[in-house]
């Protein structure tokens, strides 16, 4: 699973939270792009303890690191446009799975493929990905409005002292909505995000793993943090993909659509510093509370 909620730290979210952008990674971190390299030319192999989320490796990258391999052996002609994900099993650091992948079915239009991440032979991940061409259509409807939010240098930087290690890689400025831990009623959590270190290109993979980053909206509305994680998660993408700067922020805006029972559902939309929607993410999460 991907264990949004768990992580080592005991203090308040406000005094885990920093505005210092500067922090580097650890000098024996592995950046995200040996590892897409590794997806694309391995099929058994490991992550290091850095990319971590509680017990578990990052379910963005988990995620990511299947669409890499799944990518490799669709068409150049056909683009993503819709990635589900399931977790069903903790995927450990510092020991090896193997990445499998399935051609389910290919037509003129659309390719649908699914990729496995399996672990002590227990399948971990499971992903479901569509590829299609683009087709000529009457059809233009694009109502997306990008939310207005202070400018990154002006919001909230985290992650800070004590917070998950794979966030190390990344750079969150939150602008909108309570902070995590904090006993909130907001329902809606905002902001910016990116990679501390750019990749050398924006592709999809980089955008997957760049999404599932911010905690869970309904982590606001907690008091002190508690076992949790993403059961499912649906991606689906406008296409033509819009540019994206492998330095620039990306907007980002999740709302809480649901939440009783121990399970919640949230839905964001995300987008480029041009105001273009890249993605609409939902999320499926049990609290264990």
């Amino acid at each position: 699973m991907s264990d949004k909620f768990n992580n080592s730290a005991n203090k308040s979210s406000t005094e885990s939270m920093s505005t210092n952008t500067n922090k580097s990674p650890n000098v024996n971190c592995v950046d995200i792009d040996s590892l897409f390299a590794k997806a694309r030319g391995e099929k058994t192999f490991q992550v290091p303890k850095t990319w971590t989320q509680g017990r578990t490796v990052y379910g963005g990258l988990s995620a990511a690191l299947l669409l890499c391999a799944i990518e490799k052996q669709v068409s150049s002609d056909k683009t993503l446009r819709a990635l589900n994900v399931a977790f069903s099993a903790p995927t450990l650091p510092e020991m090896n799975f193997t990445l499998e992948t399935e051609l389910l079915r290919e037509g003129k239009t659309v390719a649908q493929w699914q990729g496995r991440l399996i672990q002590n032979g227990v399948c971990c991940v499971q992903v479901q990905a569509v590829f299609a061409l683009a087709l000529d259509s009457s059809l233009n409807i694009q109502p997306f409005v990008a939310p207005e939010f202070p400018a990154p240098e002006k919001a909230i930087h985290y992650p800070g002292e004590g917070a998950p290690g794979f966030t190390q890689y990344y750079q969150m400025a939150q602008a909108k909505g309570d902070l995590p831990v904090s006993g909130g009623s907001s329902l809606e959590l905002g902001g910016w995000m990116r990679f501390r270190n750019p990749p050398e290109n924006m592709q999809a993979a980089h955008l997957v793993s760049l999404i599932d980053v911010w905690p869970p909206a309904v982590m606001m509305h907690m008091r002190e943090l508690k076992a949790g994680s993403t059961v499912n998660w649906t991606l689906q993408f406008p296409q033509p993909m819009p540019t994206i700067k492998a330095e620039d922020y990306v907007g980002y805006q999740a709302s809480i659509e649901y939440a009783q029972a121990g399970f919640a559902i949230t839905h964001a939309q995300v987008w480029n510093t041009q105001k273009q929607l890249l993605a609409l993410s939902q999320q499926t999460i049990v609290v264990y509370s």
